[in-house]
């Protein structure tokens, strides 16, 4: 069995154990035309819970000799026919067949590379998505210049489009506003095609307060509100723990207000917890998780006492802890996470404003711990770690530098500490960063290092904890395989 077909029965699996989700399925596709056949630039399958008619249909699609898109809506019960298609490597889109080939050997063969995901949340772009998880399988064409093989080029197809009696803005306005995906045509043109199965229910920002959690749940569909589940865990004041499950009743769901899906809200006796983790699963897949922390005791630690006294029951920390894509902008998350570190015990100097300051790059912040001899070193991003800044090569060579310094001045230690917003991280990058033994802090982490700073834990375990984040060898995100 090859690579792409156990990506597709990984996907194909995750989708049938919540039957009844989905309805549909809306085929999107960008093609260019080689040697007079399409050849896939860019499909976007998405699992669609309304019936066929009800799935909306776009106007104005460009067809043209070289470029053209495509949409087609099946019934979900053709969903692993079409994908068996697309991966045996042509597939009919709207009458039209595309080729999902790979050019660049002597003989053209199907895509043979890609990755799988199940119930994943923030791994990938969210796209236009209004609920943060899905099932999703992507497939990669290789590196081959689809635009060379079409006697074309970006910049041409771009003008084409943007020329057509009905325009559209360039390819980009296509992949955004036709395939509603964040994945960007670039000059290479790879050939890609995505598949996802969104697990349409989220939970809105839950409030603890004296042992009383109040909650509220959204589900885009019936069907999804009718396999929404909740658990909950707690930690009680004497260390005592809270565990068990919330039944939300067919009765409890209404009419959204914005009369986009359903919610469903109530009340909970925690039993005097002081922090409390709502857990919210669609069939047997976790979609969403918030922490909510007792508004009447944020804890022992005065740092946090006097936070706390400008965010009650410090909501807006916990939002953007618990979903990094709340904070307004970059700066705001690298603010978090320096108050984080601040909360923790460290001293805390961040450099995110300093933009004259210079010395061939400087770190986002630095976290001293002088009792104990050490500096971290922090670098903080909303992306891949491996981005085209190469930011870890980066943040060792800044660490290096600090490191050296101290060890004139006053011996302490320097470690290089990266930061990322992203819940899991896909396997060559941790690896990359165990062999530049470089701690990794995910979204998860920075619930934990809150934790600790509202434990007011003593600052050698929090740094022990920090060190703990090495990855360890074999260590691995979601699967993502190449």
């Amino acid at each position: 069995m090859s690579q792409v077909q156990e990506y597709l029965d990984t996907f194909l699996r995750a989708v049938g154990k919540t039957p009844g989700l989905w309805s549909a399925f809306d085929v999107r596709c960008i093609a260019v035309q080689v040697e007079g056949r399409w050849h896939n630039l860019i499909t976007r399958c998405r699992l669609d819970g309304r019936t066929v008619e009800d799935v909306s249909r776009l106007i104005h699609l460009p067809t043209t000799d070289v470029l053209t898109c495509r949409q087609m809506v099946l019934p979900i019960g053709e969903l692993e026919r079409f994908l068996g298609l697309v991966c045996g490597g042509k597939a009919e889109v709207a009458g039209d067949e595309i080729a999902f080939m790979d050019l660049e050997s002597a003989v053209p063969t199907p895509y043979a590379r890609g990755s799988v995901w199940v119930a994943t949340r923030n791994t990938w772009q969210p796209d236009f998505e209004r609920f943060p998880t899905a099932h999703r399988i992507a497939l990669y064409g290789g590196g081959q210049d689809l635009f060379k093989r079409a006697r074309t080029d970006r910049n041409d197809l771009d003008a084409l489009v943007s020329t057509l009696e009905r325009p559209w803005d360039g390819l980009d306005s296509l992949t955004q506003h036709a395939l509603r995906t964040t994945t960007r045509i670039e000059y290479t043109a790879q050939g890609t095609v995505e598949v996802v199965a969104p697990l349409e229910a989220r939970i809105e920002p839950c409030e603890l307060r004296a042992g009383t959690l109040r909650y509220a749940v959204v589900a885009e569909s019936r069907a999804v509100a009718d396999q929404c589940r909740v658990g909950l865990f707690g930690v009680q004041p004497k260390g005592g723990v809270v565990s068990g499950s919330l039944r939300l009743s067919p009765k409890s769901w209404k009419a959204a207000g914005d009369g986009k899906g359903y919610r469903s809200a109530g009340s909970y006796d925690t039993d005097d917890a002081l922090r409390l983790s709502f857990l919210l699963r669609v069939g047997p897949f976790l979609v969403d998780r918030q922490i909510a922390s007792d508004s009447e005791h944020v804890g022992e630690n005065p740092r946090v006492t006097a936070y706390a006294q400008f965010d009650g029951g410090l909501k807006l920390l916990t939002e953007v802890l618990q979903d990094p894509s709340r904070a307004k902008n970059e700066d705001e998350f690298h603010s978090v996470v320096a108050r984080l570190f601040t909360l923790a015990g460290f001293s805390v100097d961040s450099f995110v404003a300093d933009t004259r300051l210079s010395g061939r790059g400087i770190p986002d912040l630095l976290a001293y711990a002088p009792q104990i001899g050490t500096v971290l070193v922090v670098e903080c991003t909303t992306g891949p770690l491996g981005s085209a800044r190469d930011k870890l090569s980066l943040l060792v060579t800044r660490a290096r530098r600090v490191a050296k310094a101290l060890a004139i001045k006053s011996g302490d230690k320097a470690l290089p500490v990266i930061v990322t917003s992203q819940a899991d991280l896909p396997p060559h990058e941790l690896d990359a960063a165990r062999r530049s033994r470089v701690i990794v802090l995910t979204q998860r982490h920075l619930e934990d290092l809150f934790h600790l700073g509202q434990d007011q834990a003593p600052l050698q375990t929090v740094l022990s904890w920090c060190q703990a984040q090495i990855p360890a060898k074999g260590q691995s995100g979601p699967p993502q395989v190449s």
